[in-house]
């Protein structure tokens, strides 16, 4: 299995709010809206603490095993940097 980090440099300002967390895209300047899975990922990611913190979080959250949850991490940290949200 391919190794991939959870480590994310995040810059950007957000905000929780009501429907989810908002991000203000760092190179579109336009507003991002996460909701669901993708809203409790990236609050326990950037504001939470330490990566085997948010890593347990997200598994007792989503009812998953914490290999599963890691893996839900990585692929969503993957794809914030691919869309350019994340550094």
């Amino acid at each position: 299995m391919e190794q991939v980090s959870l480590q994310a440099e995040n810059r950007v300002p957000w905000a929780v709010e009501s429907r989810g967390v908002v991000v203000c895209h760092p190179k579109t300047g336009g507003v991002v809206q996460l909701v669901g899975e993708e809203a409790v990922l990236w609050d326990l990611i950037f504001r939470r603490g330490t990566r085997s913190h948010s890593v347990s979080v997200a598994a007792a959250i989503l009812g998953i095993p914490l290999e599963h949850a890691k893996e839900k991490i990585a692929a969503r940290l993957a794809g914030w940097r691919e869309s350019g949200l994340v550094l």
